[in-house]
């Protein structure tokens, strides 16, 4: 190295495990910051879904009526929503994984 550095073509030289030990510290300062953004986004996925299925039942009231109506229990009309939810919810999951690898 001090061959190297005697050299008036060399500039700088510095050792690759230096470097990774310094990107290391680095990302290691940056976990905390990464969890906050998982746990932040996985409320605000709670948060909409929270509200689009408000507005699904506040916009199919007449339909969910008419389904009670016709002899379905509540377990079974919220179960009827549920499962929709959870279709549409495995849709957009599998939709938004195969859009964001593009």
């Amino acid at each position: 190295m001090q061959k190297l550095m005697a050299s008036d073509k060399v500039v700088h030289t510095e050792f690759i495990s230096k470097q990774k030990r310094a990107i290391d510290q680095q990302a290691a300062k940056l976990n905390p910051i990464v969890w906050i953004f998982i746990f932040l986004s996985g409320l605000l996925s709670f948060v909409v879904l929270y509200n689009l299925t408000n507005i699904n039942v506040s916009e199919r009231i007449r339909e969910l009526s008419t389904i009670k109506v016709l002899g379905f229990f509540d377990n079974e009309v919220t179960n009827y929503i549920v499962r929709e939810n959870v279709v549409l919810t495995i849709f957009g999951i599998v939709v938004g994984y195969g859009l964001g690898i593009c």
